[in-house]
């Protein structure tokens, strides 16, 4: 199986076996938001992503890039402040 070697090869099987385990156990999640945005996760998707045959296709803006920028991987922060 193609995908299982990509979780492999980003350290993400553990976390995705720990998580299938507990989910079954019908356990509660905390900070699934650092897992997402983790870069392990983020280099599993974009692997997945690009070997995806549409992944050559243009986008809806006629475009097509070949390799993400930091500033499209990861969110910039917010400079309004929190009341």
């Amino acid at each position: 199986m193609q995908a299982l070697r990509y979780w492999d090869y980003c350290n993400m099987t553990d976390s995705f076996t720990d998580l299938h385990s507990r989910a079954m156990n019908k356990e509660n999640f905390t900070r699934l938001y650092d897992l997402i945005t983790s870069r392990n996760n983020i280099l599993l998707a974009y692997r997945t992503i690009k070997s995806n045959k549409g992944s050559y296709t243009p986008g809806t803006d006629g475009k097509w890039q070949a390799t993400p920028s930091r500033d499209s991987m990861y969110p910039r922060p917010n400079n309004s402040t929190m009341l």
